[in-house]
C-alpha cells in the first residue's frame, strides 16, 4: 500500500511465520486510516502466541518493529493497530510483515 489520502495495494502483503502453524497464517483485513496515519491488522492466529509486526521501505531490509511483542487475541485471529506516521519511504511506500515469536 501506499500511504496518501487512502491506501493503494502493491500486491500481497508479505506474511512470514517463524515456526509450525496450525491454522492457516494470512492477514484477513487491512484498513489505512489516512486522517489519523495508522494500519488495522487482522490476521489468523494461535491464542497464547506473541507476534512481531515488522516493517520496510524496500522489501530487502526488515529489523524495524512496529511492534515485536503483540499477543494473540482469544480466538482465531488477532486485531492490531500501529501507528506508521512518517515510516513511509520518500515515495510513500511501506511494506508490512508478520512473523510468529
Amino acid at each position: 500500500w501506499q500511504v496518501g489520502t487512502r491506501a493503494t495495494f502493491f500486491g500481497e502483503i508479505d506474511v512470514v511465520p517463524a515456526g509450525p502453524v496450525s491454522v492457516p497464517f494470512k492477514i484477513t483485513e487491512f484498513h489505512y486510516n489516512s486522517e489519523l496515519e495508522t494500519v488495522t491488522l487482522t490476521w489468523d492466529s494461535i491464542p497464547k502466541t506473541s507476534y512481531a509486526v515488522k516493517y520496510s521501505t524496500n522489501m530487502e531490509d526488515w529489523d524495524s518493529d512496529l511492534d515485536d511483542g503483540v499477543k494473540a487475541d482469544d480466538g482465531d485471529t488477532t486485531t492490531s493497530t500501529f501507528d506508521v506516521r512518517g515510516l513511509a519511504s520518500a515515495s510513500g511506500k511501506l511494506f508490512l510483515r508478520i512473523e510468529r515469536n
